[in-house]
Formats: structure tokens, C-alpha cells, sequence
């Protein structure tokens, strides 16, 4: 406390010079970079010089971070036309008096002749179906068309058109600068499900200066058999449930479908997860000649919220299954597992299994000496009565006959 009761402020970190580490790409159109770390206190500028040639991507200095030790570190970058050997970055930092240029040595090409797109060949389309959970839980398919390799974003177009007619309202284009000086862009449109399910077709139309005519790439839903996938939810396996590690993995095994756009969602007491909370497998072809897929899709959960009995939940989302949505949850139930502290528990509680198999067995002695006791009482009492029983008498032939006589 000061004087006069007001807290006193931490004291100030001496203020410390950067390093300067010069970054270059492999590849052309090139792209130079400079990274400044370690220093304190803000500001620090950098500035690039490259011999009179004007940058094909106009410099960008990142926002500072800030590490462990308080001291922070930024990066800039900056794009050059082919045919540029080296560029300089120069970085002052006032706090210190530091000023250092640093000479980025680049990739050579020599430039391309007039009237030549070099450029143009590199850049490719993509259109990408709406994913299953899109399509049949959240009732949002969209379909997106991506532009990658781009020399520059100038006189770029992209337009969404159908095969039934009718209008579309695809989103803003969105365009993003890529760290090897190109730019990759992307527009969604928003289709409805059915004409999705009714097999209608979609066509992404791309216009650039650089590009000798447009690219077209269409899309609709695939031909073919629908096979139905089978879902099998894995608990943690014996071997990790014995170890000392604070989480758990379990596994969602699906097989046995197509085609093979398919969605799966892991949900924890009926919330879903975050897709960075686990891990999915693309899907891969069976080895069977079914022409059919398999994924592995794998959770990770902390051993305390398993042993509470938490509820676990792996949805798969396929437009083979009839409701085109499966469920299959699993939790640790009282009978799943013995529990874990069972040799170090209650001795009385470890002892209770031997305790039933005493009771069992004397009772078993016992009712096989009834048993014997009865059937020996049965034999000695008939044994008896044959012993008691006389023959009847038989008559004197001889002396009946004298009689007679």
C-alpha cells in the first residue's frame, strides 16, 4: 500500500529487444515472412523493401502474442511476383533503440511471357455436397463450390445455377488469403432437401481474368443401391479401464454402408458435443466386394464422468437408414464391471463371493446326507419286513395218505 492507502502497481518488466527469423516459401507466386519474438514492451513495426518491385499481396502484420513469460511475438508477410530473388524486412523496436534488417531470400522463377497464364492451370474447383446431418436433422443443406489457387482475387465470380430453373440465393463470397500468396474462395447456396432426394443438379460457375474461359463443375445426389449402415458402440477395452490414465476412449464403429456421405454426432446426457471433442475416421471401402464403407469414430471421456454412469450417445446420420438417423448409447452399468477398488476395499465386501460359494457348498453336503440318510432308513425297514415274514406250512403227504388207508 502507498502512503496515502491506494495499492501500489506491479512493477514494470524491463523492456527487452526482439529476434528477427526471416521466413520464406518453397513455391511461387513467393511469399516472404518475418518473425519477431520475444520483446516487451509494444510497439514493434516492420517495414519490407524489395528493389523498386511492387508486392503482389500487399504486406500484413499479425496482431502480437503474448507467452509465458509475459514476452510476446508477432509475424508479418508479404507476397512478391516471380521472378523476385530477395526481399529485406526491417524491424524497429523504439523501447530498446533495436533496428535490424533481415534479408529473406526467395524462390526464382522467370516471369512468364506476355500474354501467358501460367497461373491459370493451377486453379481448381470443388463443389461439395451438404452433409447427412445437415440434409435430414438440422433441415439446412447447403451446397458449396470452392476456388482454390488463386494468383489474385481480382475479376472473380462465382454463380450457382439448377437444372429445374428457378431461382437461387446463394451467400456472400468469401475470399481468404492463403500463406503461399494465392487465395482460396468459397460460396454456399442453400438447397431444400427435396430437390436434393429428387435427384436434381446443381452447377457452380467460376469467372477469373486469368482463367482463358469460366469452369463449370455440377453436382446432384449419387445413383445406386442404398445399403443401410450397422452401428456398433465400443466401451473403454479392459486393458485402458485397468490403467491409470484420466480418460477413457469409446469407439462407434459404423460398417456396411453407401454411398459415402454420412454424419456422425457424439452426444453426452442428450447434449451434443463439439465435432473438436472427438475424432472420425473418412470412410473407407470394405474389403468385401460389396463396394460398401466403414468409419471408426472415437470419443474421449474422463474416467470420473464414466464411473458416475454418464450417458453417452453415438448418432449416425445415413440416407440408407429408414428414419435416416441411428442411435446407440452406452453407460457403465453396475453389472458392465466389477468395481475397480474391489482388492482394497471393505474385506468383508471382497470376501462376500468365497462367503456364497461356503453357503452353497454346506448346503449341498447337507442335502446329500438327508438324501443318504433317508434311502438307508428305506433299506433297513424292507430288509426288516423280509426277515420277519414265515413260510406257510406244508402238509404231511405221508401220514394223510395212512389216514386214509
Amino acid at each position: 500500500m502507498s502512503p496515502d492507502g491506494s495499492p501500489l502497481s506491479p512493477p514494470a518488466a524491463p523492456a527487452t529487444s526482439p529476434r528477427v527469423f526471416p521466413l520464406a516459401s518453397c513455391s511461387t507466386p513467393a511469399m516472404a515472412g518475418c518473425l519477431v519474438a520475444g520483446y516487451i514492451p509494444e510497439p514493434v513495426s516492420v517495414s519490407w523493401t524489395t528493389g523498386g518491385s511492387s508486392p503482389s499481396v500487399p504486406p500484413r502484420t499479425y496482431p502480437a502474442a503474448r507467452g509465458r513469460r509475459g514476452l510476446l511475438t508477432l509475424g508479418s508477410a508479404v507476397g512478391f511476383p516471380a521472378g523476385l530473388r530477395e526481399a529485406t524486412c526491417a524491424v524497429r523496436h523504439p523501447a530498446t533503440g533495436f533496428s535490424r534488417s533481415v534479408r529473406v531470400p526467395l524462390p526464382f522463377s522467370a516471369p512468364p511471357p506476355t500474354g501467358v497464364h501460367p497461373d491459370s492451370s493451377s486453379i481448381q474447383v470443388f463443389v461439395l455436397p451438404p452433409s447427412p446431418l445437415d440434409l435430414y436433422v438440422s433441415q439446412n443443406p447447403k451446397l458449396r463450390c470452392m476456388v482454390t489457387s488463386l494468383p489474385s482475387d481480382d475479376g472473380l465470380e462465382l454463380s450457382w445455377s439448377r437444372s429445374q430453373g428457378g431461382a437461387l440465393r446463394p451467400d456472400l463470397l468469401q475470399v481468404k488469403a492463403q500463406f503461399n500468396g494465392t487465395f482460396t474462395a468459397t460460396r454456399e447456396v442453400l438447397v431444400s432437401t427435396r430437390d436434393w432426394d429428387n435427384g436434381e443438379t446443381f452447377t457452380c460457375r467460376v469467372y477469373h481474368r486469368d482463367l482463358p474461359s469460366p469452369i463449370s463443375r455440377s453436382i446432384s445426389k449419387k445413383p445406386g443401391k442404398r445399403l443401410t449402415p450397422s452401428v456398433y458402440l465400443l466401451p473403454p477395452p479392459p486393458e485402458e479401464l485397468s490403467g491409470s490414465h484420466a480418460t477413457l476412449s469409446l469407439t462407434c464403429l459404423v460398417r456396411g454402408f453407401y454411398p459415402e456421405s454420412i454424419s456422425v454426432e457424439w452426444q453426452k446426457n442428450q447434449d451434443s458435443l463439439e465435432d473438436s471433442a472427438y475424432e472420425t475416421t473418412p470412410p473407407m471401402k470394405e474389403k468385401a466386394g460389396d463396394a460398401s464403407y466403414f468409419l471408426y469414430s472415437r470419443l474421449v471421456v474422463k474416467r470420473e464422468d464414466w464411473n458416475k454412469g454418464t450417458t453417452y450417445v453415438c448418432m449416425v446420420v445415413h440416407e440408407g437408414l429408414p428414419m435416416r438417423f441411428i442411435q446407440r448409447s452406452i453407460n457403465k452399468s453396475p453389472d458392465m464391471l466389477l468395481p475397480e477398488d474391489l482388492c482394497h476395499g471393505d474385506p468383508d465386501v471382497a470376501n462376500g463371493p468365497w462367503d456364497t460359494v461356503a453357503v452353497f457348498i454346506t448346503l449341498f453336503l447337507l442335502s446329500v446326507c438327508y438324501s443318504a440318510t433317508v434311502t438307508l432308513c428305506k433299506v433297513k425297514w424292507v430288509l426288516a419286513t423280509l426277515l420277519h415274514l414265515k413260510p406257510n406250512p406244508v402238509p404231511h403227504y405221508k401220514n394223510v395218505m395212512n389216514h386214509m388207508v
